[in-house]
Formats: C-alpha cells, sequence, structure tokens
C-alpha cells in the first residue's frame, strides 16, 4: 500500500479503528481516547475494521482489558 490510500481527512482519522465510533472533538468520546501508534499498513495487515481510525475508543479498550484479565 501507498500512502496514497490513507485517507486524509481528520474525521476518517479520528475514528475508533475497533468500532469506527468517532472519537473527535466534541463526540463525548475525545478525552478518553487512546492512540494507536500502529501505522496505517499494519493497521491494515493486522485485520481492524476500521484500520483508518488512528484511535481507540474507551470502550474498545475497556472491553481488550477484559479480555487481557480473563486469560491471565
Amino acid at each position: 500500500m501507498t500512502n496514497s490510500t490513507i485517507p486524509t481527512t481528520s474525521q476518517s482519522r479520528e475514528a475508533c479503528n475497533e468500532c469506527g465510533k468517532s472519537v473527535a472533538f466534541g463526540s463525548g468520546w475525545y478525552v478518553n481516547r487512546v492512540p494507536d501508534g500502529n501505522p496505517f499498513d499494519e493497521r491494515v495487515e493486522m485485520g481492524k475494521p476500521f484500520p483508518h481510525g488512528e484511535f481507540i475508543c474507551a470502550e474498545c479498550e475497556e472491553g481488550f482489558n477484559q479480555l487481557s484479565e480473563q486469560h491471565s
């Protein structure tokens, strides 16, 4: 993939890459969003449902934490 395939609008980038929910300012999810440090190409390879999103919302992050605790 090339950089030309990466969405360039801030609205598409300010979304949860797990559920697609907006985490932009004013969405109610802005404060608790967690940045995903993986580049776009890696998010695609990882099979993220919304790889254009550069964040994970607090709700999805909580789900990951609960799964992690169950498997510990």
